[in-house]
């Protein structure tokens, strides 16, 4: 079990840019069953469920529209855990 705060989906062409801090945060799950996720948004789900396609997220923004705005996500090995029902 971890927590990561994942940071702002900048794309900028900084070194803390999303897209230069993808490929090294998704592979930080490696050997972790669940983890809570915050600061993340609709891109970022999108890029974890394309990468990790052995886990689930459930995840849930600040706003109303879903797509917008960061939120906070609990990314899950669907092989070892079962959420049941669960409402997001």
């Amino acid at each position: 079990m971890m927590t990561y705060n994942i940071r702002y989906a900048e794309d900028k062409p900084e070194p803390e840019s999303w897209h230069n801090r993808r490929n090294g945060i998704i592979s930080s799950f490696t050997g972790t069953d669940i983890a809570g996720l915050q600061e993340v948004r609709s891109v970022q789900v999108n890029d974890l469920k394309t990468n990790l396609p052995a886990y689930s997220i459930i995840h849930r923004s600040r706003e109303i529209d879903p797509e917008e705005g960061e939120g906070v996500s609990l990314l899950y090995l669907q092989q070892d855990c079962n959420m049941g029902q669960v409402q997001g």
